[in-house]
């Protein structure tokens, strides 16, 4: 093999191993739909940010204070709440996890998830549709 041929063998995989290590590593779950392209992950407000990272059993919500201070979960309210097939909201058991609140993945015949937070008096609703 000429030197020239083993430099491109050479630059290909070096260009694999690397690419590899810019690629987010994927989750063991056997996900059947992308639960990504049911709603959007990421709302504004005038207290939080909040985000929402779909697994195949939980969803996780993250908040992010907009104030200098840092918020500690525990001094915030959370009520998270879905809008089944009859179109009743259904309140779902959150869940804090000390960095993120875990709520129970909603399903396929839900078309809205509704989170409610409180913190110091302030209130603040957030909408998530979810079809």
């Amino acid at each position: 093999m000429s030197t020239a041929s083993q430099f491109v063998v050479r630059f290909v995989i070096n260009a694999l191993l690397c690419a590899g290590l810019f690629v987010e590593p994927s989750i063991g779950f056997a996900q059947t739909e992308n639960l990504d392209a049911r709603y959007p992950k990421l709302k504004e407000g005038q207290l939080f940010t909040v985000k929402l990272i779909p697994g195949a059993k939980e969803l996780q919500v993250f908040l992010a204070g907009h104030k200098q201070a840092e918020v500690r979960l525990t001094d915030v309210g959370f009520e998270a709440y879905v809008r089944g097939s009859g179109g009743k909201m259904k309140p779902l058991t959150a869940t804090n996890k000390g960095t993120y609140f875990s709520i129970p993945a909603p399903t396929s015949t839900d078309s809205e998830l509704r989170l409610k937070l409180d913190y110091q008096g302030a209130k603040e609703e957030y909408q998530f549709p979810l079809k």
